[in-house]
C-alpha cells in the first residue's frame, strides 16, 4: 500500500466520512457548551442542574 492510496480510499467513503466529521464536530461543540455551562453555573452538572430543581 502506497502513501497516496490512503486519501483516495477516504474519498471513496463519500458521504459517510463527511457525515461522521459533521457529527463529531457537533458533538465537540455540545461538549464545549456543556463545559461553559458548568463553569458559568459553578456547578458540576452545568445546565442539567436546572433539571433536578
Amino acid at each position: 500500500m502506497s502513501a497516496c492510496s490512503w486519501p483516495a480510499r477516504m474519498h471513496s467513503a463519500g458521504g459517510r466520512a463527511r457525515r461522521q466529521r459533521a457529527l463529531c464536530f457537533v458533538a465537540a461543540i455540545a461538549v464545549f457548551l456543556f463545559m461553559v455551562s458548568a463553569a458559568r453555573a459553578h456547578a458540576p452538572l452545568g445546565i442539567f442542574r436546572l433539571l433536578i430543581q
